[in-house]
């Protein structure tokens, strides 16, 4: 169903401005916590967080993490949904949840770990350098988000690892995929009548914006596999728990194997493991994709 230019146009600026605007209140109420909560002013001009404790840095995150990624992701689609709600091709769900749609996604998502792990060794061997100062200081913000990932993936206790669940796996993964593939995808799917295209510009917004070039590869990677997983069971409950798994998994890791998120793209993958990981990953999409063409028959049948 083609949108036409006025509705689309609106839509997308509505989405601009409340992204806009929800980074910027829910970034100040994240800092005004902070100053009454933790008695920390992170409004004065000599405030450096890099001067703070460990403990503070990561109290900090805690309390303005959630947050922010509301602000950012999740307020823009559900302004966009309820200012919208009246337009029958505006839909964050359009099927039921199936079983074999919640067994698919969920083994998918873990199914293409050793992938990922490949994917993040070849872009770790990328000469950023080339690139001038422009690649150093993305080379340094790279480090500066490892660095503080390592701390607030720590869990030391099944509270603290509960905690990370909510801030760091539940809430992200409401968030982001009601961004970027509840809105972002769908929009343009419809804007350009090819999922392919929409699933992987969706999948390389997802890369960039978190800001990590020495990962680009494989976030790009797992952003298209969620906007598969989306797209194949059309209800965005599906590729929310896909989501979640994939950052609930990495927490689990961290907590049960002492495993330091700085050793992501460093060790080996065992090349038979990449190939079973290549073929199950591609008989599961392929399965997704079979459902969604028979459900595609079945409701054109009953038209």
């Amino acid at each position: 169903m083609n949108l036409n230019i006025d509705g689309r146009t609106n839509m997308m600026l509505v989405f601009l401005i409340s992204t806009i605007v929800g980074a910027f209140l829910f970034g100040v109420l994240g800092n005004l916590s902070v100053f009454f909560f933790l008695d920390i002013n992170t409004f004065g001009s000599s405030f450096d967080v890099d001067l703070l404790s460990q403990q503070q840095q990561l109290n900090i995150f805690r309390l303005t993490q959630p947050l922010n990624t509301v602000g950012i992701f999740l307020v823009s689609p559900l302004v966009v949904k309820y200012l919208f709600r009246n337009k029958s091709s505006f839909c964050f769900s359009w099927q039921r949840i199936s079983y074999s749609s919640i067994l698919s996604a969920s083994v998918l998502i873990i199914i293409v770990k050793p992938i990922v792990s490949w994917l993040s060794i070849v872009n770790g061997n990328f000469d950023f350098t080339v690139l001038g100062k422009l690649g150093e200081s993305l080379l340094g913000t790279a480090k500066l988000l490892t660095d503080k990932m390592t701390i607030v993936t720590v869990s030391n206790s099944i509270e603290e690892l509960l905690l990370n669940m909510l801030i760091i796996a539940l809430i992200p993964a409401i968030a982001e995929e009601l961004f970027f593939r509840g809105f972002l995808q769908q929009f343009l799917g419809k804007l350009t009548s090819n999922y392919h295209v929409s699933v992987w510009i969706t999948a390389i917004v997802f890369g960039v914006i978190h800001f990590n070039i020495v990962n680009l590869l494989p976030l790009v990677f797992l952003g298209a596999i969620l906007g598969y997983i989306y797209h194949f069971s059309q209800n965005i409950w599906i590729s929310i728990l896909a989501h979640f798994i994939n950052n609930a998994s990495l927490l689990w890791f961290v907590y049960k194997y002492s495993y330091d998120v700085k050793d992501i793209g460093t060790e080996s993958i065992p090349v038979q493991s990449i190939i079973f990981s290549l073929v199950m990953t591609s008989a599961l999409l392929f399965f997704m994709y079979t459902a969604w063409e028979h459900r595609k028959a079945v409701d054109a049948g009953k038209l």
